[in-house]
């Protein structure tokens, strides 16, 4: 009996890289065999979807863990963290810029410092990576640990989004992609650096996120474990990647 193909769900947590990675994932699946932008609120049609349609093998969205419990399917996770001070910077300046986002009217009357701290968008700016992993739209401290536990029970692979060619790699390595060539997508051009604020408002992100950044900082090790843990040939492979990648 022919193996059932796992399906692949990309957890695309918003500033992380999601959209360049989408982009690596539309070169190795066919078109008909994905569903992307798999919202919450789209959940219903999901769910019509992934029963219906029998061969899908990549799912993508802004949805929280867990949609593998609406199929009887094998399902193996995917995701990028990014550094959570540079996410929060990142997403200010895009929504800033994108004239046709949803919140670009609201940011756009916000200082930085006014957005980082507006109640209405706190789901958006404190630990948003460790809300997608746990689902619990105002993280505590034990859900640090359901997070991990998930990600380590769960994902595949885990990228870093300032490791993303190695992150890639990976993917490459673990779902047998045979294409990871890409052009980066929703690239906020010419914002501000970390270096650039001010130490305080620095500070006010590190603790308003600061089980995203433990988060982060863990599965930053587990993916240099991974890369350490490669044999010698995979190595020279991924460092030709790299170097392909610098020139």
């Amino acid at each position: 009996m022919e193996k059932v193909k796992e399906i692949i769900i990309h957890t695309h947590i918003p500033k992380t890289g999601g959209m360049t990675l989408r982009s690596i994932a539309n070169k190795n699946y066919e078109k008909e065999k994905m569903l992307t932008n798999v919202f919450p609120s789209s959940l219903p049609q999901f769910k019509k979807d992934i029963v219906e349609k029998k061969d899908i093998e990549f799912v993508t969205g802004h949805h929280p863990f867990g949609l593998h419990m609406y199929t009887n399917k094998p399902c193996a996770y995917i995701t990028m963290l990014r550094d959570p001070v540079d996410r929060v910077i990142s997403m200010y300046f895009y929504n800033l810029r994108k004239v046709n986002h949803p919140l670009h009217k609201k940011v756009k009357e916000l200082t930085f410092e006014e957005f980082i701290n507006d109640k209405q968008l706190t789901r958006r700016t404190v630990n948003r990576q460790i809300q997608k992993i746990v689902g619990n739209l105002n993280p505590e401290e034990n859900d640090l640990k359901k997070a991990k536990k998930i990600l380590a029970k769960h994902y595949k692979v885990v990228g870093i989004t300032e490791m993303f060619d190695e992150s890639i790699f990976l993917m490459k390595k673990e779902l047998g992609w045979r294409d990871i060539t890409y052009e980066r997508k929703n690239y906020t051009a010419d914002r501000p650096t970390k270096d650039q604020f001010s130490d305080e408002i620095i500070q006010q992100i590190k603790e308003l996120n600061h089980l995203d950044i433990q988060l982060y900082n863990w599965a930053k090790r587990k993916l240099l474990e991974h890369l350490e843990a490669l044999d010698s040939s995979t190595k020279q492979e991924l460092e030709g990647f790299l170097n392909r990648n610098n020139q």
